[in-house]
């Protein structure tokens, strides 16, 4: 099932208040997440390694909480892991893929 937002935040009088609010709120939880209180409380409680450096020196070093526990360090040794990285032709067919769903969505009604 896909989440369509109600009727009255469509509305031409509310959209781009609507639009406003949450883009604060985006930059709000982008900058709790990038400093450093936000990234390490979400590394800690969700065990995955920070962006952050000082996170993740913070947590994988000398008394931190995933001392020792190589896994919280991604590896790069295994010729088996995958690596993403930006491919154009992909990106197309992904955004392609999207409008079709989108479109899809927008007829059952």
């Amino acid at each position: 099932m896909i989440w369509l937002p109600p009727r009255s935040t469509l509305s031409s009088s509310s959209a781009a208040s609507d639009v406003y609010k949450r883009q604060e709120l985006a930059h709000a939880f982008i900058n709790y997440a990038s400093d450093y209180d936000g990234a390490y409380d979400n590394s800690s409680y969700v065990g995955y390694t920070s962006a952050n450096k000082k996170v993740m020196k913070d947590l994988y070093g000398k008394g931190g909480e995933f001392e020792g526990i190589d896994a919280y360090i991604p590896r790069t040794d295994n010729k088996n892991d995958e690596v993403f990285e930006y491919n154009e032709e992909t990106k197309k067919e992904i955004s392609n893929l999207w409008s079709k769903v989108k479109i899809a969505a927008s007829n059952t009604n």
